[in-house]
């Protein structure tokens, strides 16, 4: 059950660069913006140049808040997968139940799953997830198929299933 989303392996800071690069040109535009006299001639829009400046250098810094924001939650999101992974509890989640939700995410079909969780020594536990799964992986996602899991220490309602490789 390895996270999906690696594309840089450990140089995560990669991702950093072009955000800060726009940031850095947004800045410049605003400063550019605001040195520029208010009676400068009209823009192509129609708004004066400095209002057209000054759109767009706000246009880079919110554009670029907006991206640091959905890195830092995916890497946020990678994280976690990755501690669920090596220090999780091992289970076997069985699946009681399984249905579409009518939702796709990037072509994946989302689906709400009840799932009975045995952990270790413990009595099983009836949960429900939703989880987007492969294509790939649909046709073994049936009722009464067990998968691994991994299920979160400190919070027993936090879990990962790896859909892909059933348990015979």
């Amino acid at each position: 059950m390895a996270t999906v989303w690696k594309p840089t392996g450990n140089a995560w800071w990669i991702w950093l660069i072009p955000i800060a690069t726009i940031i850095a040109v947004g800045t410049g535009i605003v400063l550019l913006a605001l040195e520029m006299p208010t009676a400068a001639g009209p823009g192509a829009l129609g708004l004066s140049r400095r209002s057209e400046l000054l759109q767009t250098g706000a246009f880079f810094l919110v554009s670029s808040v907006f991206s640091l924001l959905v890195f830092l939650n995916l890497r946020k999101r990678a994280r976690r997968a990755d501690r669920l992974e090596t220090e999780g509890i091992p289970a076997v989640a069985r699946i009681l139940s399984v249905e579409e939700t009518g939702t796709t995410v990037n072509n994946l079909p989302e689906c709400r799953f009840r799932l009975e969780v045995t952990c270790g020594v413990r009595r099983p536990v009836e949960v429900e997830m939703v989880s987007c799964v492969s294509l790939l992986h649909l046709g073994n996602i049936v009722a009464g198929r067990r998968f691994r899991a991994s299920v979160d220490p400190s919070d027993e309602s936090s879990m990962a299933v790896d859909f892909g490789h059933p348990i015979p």
